[in-house]
């Protein structure tokens, strides 16, 4: 009967420690949630961005330039009045079109950005690169003229879609695999009794 009794303890104390420790009655137990890291470059994407981003970058900076001409070409008297408007709703127009073509491309099922960050960059990038054209064109002086226009263009393109390339990956992380994730069993135990919910964070 001794005998019996050890066996029975025996096996009660292997059960017990083969179960994973339980959490405190009105603790909820912790859940591991994915994590959410920046997704790998794909040459793909990249490409199919830049080539968007330049022909939204030219149809952004076309329909800027012609909404500055109109806010105030009926108001001035002489076409010079409305230089600054035009080249100012070219830069924004053209830097909106660049970031939106960085955009779209890059956010897919499992990867997104923000397009915040896009338009910044793209706003930084064209300042470097109208900066970057300005010393092409020092650099080289009155000399090599055919090879001047390429390069500057070359420099302030560049510049304004590769800057709103990197504002736009600093920014771009992993989507969560399920909406679930943001979900957690909430648990209760007490005199009154037991309660099994789910609760969610917002």
């Amino acid at each position: 009967m001794r005998l019996v009794a050890s066996a029975v303890v025996v096996a009660l104390g292997s059960t017990a420690m083969a179960q994973p420790a339980l959490s405190p009655p009105g603790e909820t137990p912790p859940i591991e949630t994915p994590r959410r890291g920046a997704p790998p470059l794909d040459s793909g994407t990249v490409t199919g961005q830049v080539l968007l981003a330049g022909v939204l970058g030219v149809g952004g900076a076309l329909a800027g330039g012609y909404l500055g001409f109109a806010m105030v070409g009926a108001n001035t008297n002489s076409d010079n009045g409305a230089v600054v408007p035009i080249i100012l709703g070219l830069y924004l127009g053209g830097s909106l079109g660049v970031a939106g073509g960085t955009y779209l491309v890059g956010n897919n099922a499992t990867a997104e950005g923000s397009f915040g960050a896009a338009y910044g960059g793209a706003l930084l990038g064209g300042l470097a690169g109208i900066a970057g054209a300005a010393i092409v064109d020092k650099a080289l002086g009155y000399g090599h003229d055919d090879a001047k226009p390429l390069l500057e263009t070359t420099a302030v393109v560049g510049g304004w879609i590769g800057g709103s390339l990197v504002g736009y990956y600093l920014t771009r992380h992993s989507k969560a695999s399920s909406e679930l994730a943001s979900l957690h069993p909430t648990f209760r135990a007490d005199s009154h009794g037991m309660a099994l919910g789910v609760g969610a964070t917002f």
